[in-house]
């Protein structure tokens, strides 16, 4: 799949878009079992780096924000949407999976490879 990959628009006055990061299989079984069909267009994002400046473009009613427990990632994106004054009102659903198991001390500079957010232990005294 793209990184960026969108369902037909259904072209009515009443239809809604949802942005929906990281999304898979799963996330979508939810989503069409939650939301009423026909009036939703749905614009997927497979890649979280990209998602803020989507959300920024396209104005969602909605986000839904697919991501495991340790992604620096996602918490990076609901920091920036809820900083945006445009974005903040725009309501987020987490859809939260487990650790996935990876040893994220491997990659010090965590899921971003931004130095700065990486995670690293709290000191003890």
């Amino acid at each position: 799949m793209p990184a960026t990959a969108r369902v037909e628009p259904l072209h009515t006055d009443t239809t809604q878009r949802v942005v929906i990061v990281g999304g898979d299989r799963d996330a979508l079984e939810w989503l069409e079992s939650a939301l009423e069909p026909g009036r939703y267009e749905m614009l997927f994002v497979d890649e979280i780096g990209r998602a803020y400046s989507r959300i920024k473009e396209v104005s969602p009613t909605l986000v839904v924000l697919c991501s495991s427990l340790n992604d620096m990632g996602a918490f990076q994106l609901l920091t920036c949407l809820n900083l945006d004054e445009e974005t903040r009102q725009i309501p987020v659903h987490t859809y939260t999976t487990e650790w996935d198991g990876q040893d994220s001390s491997d990659d010090a500079t965590g899921a971003t490879g931004d130095p700065l957010l990486a995670s690293r232990p709290l000191p003890r005294n």
